[in-house]
């Protein structure tokens, strides 16, 4: 083991007490920055990879201290910048369908927005093929239905109509999921569903 991967374990442990300890999300986040600002070698996918695996590890940590763990998870991700993306990218699916859609419906927006945003500008083709198909797709989903029940469905219209374009260029059908969210999508424009 090498310095860097020392001080990534040692850094994600003491990242990962202060989470279970329920030690002030500012103050972690304050101690997130200090090491990201420091010469100290780290390795930031080691980090976000100890971090996550303390959600795989069966404990109950209770449901704030879970979305602290993917929170901080998601963040050395992150930190980790391309290399981490794929990782940094199911954090952050994960986070915002975890997140309450009343104490916090603006970050599960923001969540499933920078997401959709960010794997958009990284698709080189509207493939299922593609990497980061899944990361548009899915989030966009999950973003036209929170949309729909909040803010209504003229205002989830645009993200249908952008679902549906991505799911036929890439020849998946989605039929099936936009009538079981979106019925009245589908009876406004049957002529969109053609078979593929």
């Amino acid at each position: 083991m090498n310095e860097g991967e020392d001080n990534s374990i040692e850094f994600s442990n003491k990242l990962t007490d202060m989470i279970i300890t329920k030690i002030p999300y500012k103050e972690i986040s304050m101690e997130l920055e200090k090491a990201k600002k420091s010469e100290m070698p780290l390795d930031w996918s080691i980090i976000g990879d100890n971090i996550a695996s303390e959600v795989q590890s069966g404990k109950n940590h209770g449901f704030f201290t879970q979305l602290n763990i993917i929170d901080f998870a998601m963040q050395s991700y992150d930190a980790d910048g391309e290399r981490s993306i794929q990782q940094k990218f199911h954090c952050q699916f994960e986070l915002a369908k975890n997140y309450s859609d009343q104490a916090g419906l603006k970050r599960k927006f923001e969540l499933y927005e920078n997401l959709v945003d960010e794997a958009t500008s990284r698709l080189n083709v509207e493939s299922k093929d593609d990497p980061f198909y899944y990361w548009v797709t899915r989030p966009l989903n999950r973003l036209a239905q929170l949309t729909q029940y909040w803010k209504g469905e003229e205002a989830a219209e645009p993200l249908w109509h952008r679902l549906l374009r991505l799911t036929t260029v890439a020849k998946e059908d989605s039929l099936q999921v936009i009538s079981d969210a979106a019925p009245w999508f589908v009876e406004k424009n049957p002529h969109l569903f053609s078979p593929i």
